[in-house]
């Protein structure tokens, strides 16, 4: 299991690259889950991201995938797998009672309405 120190854990995903660090969230969390953290509609985009010579995720959705990484990383260390897998896909009290992707589907959507109105 990876260190919960933060550059450690920096460093472990400089290592891995993003297509290993992809397919560890997929196997984990489920290509769907994958691809709602990382902001993108495409429910299996993030098979491509994992496979070698695959698209490469642009950089808000790398941003993302980082992060999920090593919050899962975290919790798995701390808690399990299956601790992690709930964190992310259940209501989270942390996250005001709703699981991640849910929130940052809610991001997406008020960044996507705000960009409207200005038009």
């Amino acid at each position: 299991m990876a260190s919960t120190d933060a550059g450690t854990a920096h460093a472990e995903m400089a290592r891995l690259g993003v297509r290993e660090i992809v397919r560890r969230l997929n196997q984990a969390l489920g290509v769907a889950l994958v691809a709602s953290l990382a902001g993108n509609k495409g429910k299996k985009v993030s098979y491509g991201w994992a496979k070698v010579g695959g698209l490469e995720p642009k950089d808000d959705s790398l941003a993302r995938m980082m992060l999920a990484y090593r919050a899962w990383t975290h919790v798995a260390e701390a808690e399990g797998d299956h601790v992690a897998r709930l964190w992310f896909i259940s209501a989270n009290p942390w996250l005001g009672e709703i699981s991640p992707p849910l929130r940052q589907s809610a991001r997406i959507a008020h960044k996507t309405s705000w960009r409207q109105r200005r038009r």
